[in-house]
């Protein structure tokens, strides 16, 4: 056994998946919309698309605090926006999640057909 946690695997970012076209009236818009209300994760959405990563690795790269970095993620995934897409240790020998985009791309249609 490695006295070093192991570097995190890489996580593929490609949404491979269908498109998934969320229109205005349904109700799972608005959990998105209340999601997506704050930059703050939309910043998040954009830096977890760019590069996946575990809350305490994106809270440093974003510089803000970890327990915001939680709380929009909590709901980023709530909204299905984003996903666990693996797992590292910490040096403490903590499990921590690696968070990636969803598989199916998200488009939010609003108006006519």
């Amino acid at each position: 056994m490695a006295l070093l946690p192991e570097p995190s695997p890489d996580i593929d970012t490609a949404q491979t998946g269908d498109i998934e076209l969320l229109d205005i009236n349904e109700q799972d818009m608005d959990s998105v919309l209340s999601t997506l209300s704050s930059k703050t994760a939309r910043t998040l959405l954009v830096a977890i698309t760019e590069e996946p990563g575990t809350p305490s690795a994106l809270a440093t790269r974003l510089d803000v605090s970890l327990q915001t970095v939680s709380y929009h993620v909590d709901a980023l995934e709530g909204a299905d926006l984003i996903r666990v897409a693996g797992t590292r240790y910490s040096e403490k020998g903590r499990e921590m999640k690696i968070y990636a985009p969803c598989e199916n791309p998200v488009v939010l249609v609003f108006g006519a057909d």
